[in-house]
């Protein structure tokens, strides 16, 4: 993180962001992100940081996925991982899925290395924690910020630095006219995935207690990979939700597919 926000650091308009909420250098950054994960959760009471490989990261964290170099960890005063730390770079590129391609991939790697040892019933075993240090206007975009709040969802901790708003993607104002700014039930799920009426992701049938899940829109992606990441934000939060509803999963479409991950996220599933 400390290259890409020294590198982030020489850029003006990047600089001036920066400036405009108090912060003049890369150490003043750290500080803040310090001092803000503190005020979100005083439990961790973060005093010091330190820099270790990805390869170490991935190895603390017993990840048998991918390298990121998005992810790290907080370790408390035993040595023992307390949560997983992601964050989203300050100059991110042009793609609007990058939450799912930094985050996703890691906690299906955990998954992977301890679900025949794990009682948990969260895909992620751990908190996550997501710090966004996003100095561009990509994290006003509409596809951002409905990623944000799947993962919340989710149950991630989503932390903006420089407090941008994405609870207007919800769409919905409380009795108070205030944004509404939690999806907590499985049909606003349904009706916040919807694109043009359609929900592609899944079905929920009242009639029969079941949340059938839509496997089309991975069989016909010309980029697998990217859109498993994409589509665990919107089907995990739902199992999540059926699940505590009393729901039935029917996972049947996953069956006949032959990609490593969606067996894995297809055990996973089975498991509710």
């Amino acid at each position: 993180m400390v290259d890409k926000l020294t590198d982030a650091s020489a850029d003006v308009d990047t600089i001036a962001k920066w400036n405009s909420i108090g912060i003049y250098n890369v150490n003043d950054m750290i500080t803040h992100i310090i001092s803000e994960l503190n005020n979100k959760n005083p439990k961790f009471a973060i005093t010091s940081t330190r820099i270790e490989s990805g390869a170490t990261i991935k190895s603390r964290v017993e990840n048998s996925g991918n390298v990121s170099k998005f992810a790290g960890y907080f370790e408390n005063e035993k040595g023992n991982i307390d949560a997983l730390f992601f964050y989203i770079e300050p100059n991110v590129g042009s793609a609007n899925d990058f939450l799912s391609r930094y985050v996703i991939p890691v906690v299906l790697g955990i998954y992977k290395s301890i679900e025949n040892r794990t009682s948990d019933m969260h895909v992620n075993n751990m908190p996550v924690y997501i710090v966004s240090i996003c100095s561009t206007s990509r994290v006003g975009n509409n596809s951002v910020k409905k990623n944000i709040v799947l993962a919340e969802t989710m149950g991630f901790q989503y932390l903006d630095i420089f407090n941008n708003s994405y609870y207007d993607v919800i769409g919905r104002v409380d009795a108070n006219g205030d944004p509404v700014t939690k999806i907590r039930t499985l049909q606003e799920l349904d009706d916040f995935l919807k694109d043009g009426g359609v929900n592609e992701y899944f079905t929920v049938d009242t009639t029969i207690n079941s949340l059938i899940i839509h496997s089309d829109i991975l069989d016909r992606s010309s980029n697998p990979s990217a859109e498993l990441y994409r589509y665990v934000l919107r089907i995990i939060p739902a199992v999540y939700m059926a699940s505590y509803d009393g729901y039935n999963i029917d996972v049947t479409s996953l069956a006949t597919s032959t990609a490593e991950s969606v067996i894995l996220l297809k055990r996973y599933l089975e498991s509710f």
